[in-house]
């Protein structure tokens, strides 16, 4: 089975960080990593992020890597790109979710074609 790694920029995203990352770990196809990059947040983001760390129990690996300069989010989504360790990479806005089966689906249709 193919992996994904999901890759979230991420500024100043402490109201919706959670919601993405939880859209990320509720896929009927689990994803391997989800990588957020925080661009330089002045808001409680990181920390956020560093809660969800700490209170999974579960086979995704959440990492959290941050810039020193805000960089925007192309910028953010390369780094994450250059860390993945995926067959595959998605990306995800830090205030989107996703459909619970997305994963499942762009798999399906990756292998099929």
């Amino acid at each position: 089975m193919s992996s994904f790694s999901v890759i979230i920029p991420a500024l100043n995203s402490a109201l919706s960080i959670e919601s993405a990352i939880n859209s990320c770990l509720n896929q009927s196809l689990k994803p391997y990593e989800i990588i957020v990059i925080d661009d330089c947040s002045t808001d409680n983001t990181v920390n956020v992020v560093r809660d969800i760390q700490s209170r999974l129990k579960c086979e995704t690996l959440v990492r959290l890597l941050s810039t020193n300069i805000n960089s925007g989010a192309a910028t953010a989504r390369n780094i994450g790109w250059n860390i993945s360790v995926g067959d595959y990479v998605a990306f995800l806005d830090s205030d989107d979710q996703w459909h619970p089966l997305k994963l499942e689906r762009i798999h399906a249709v990756l292998h099929k074609n």
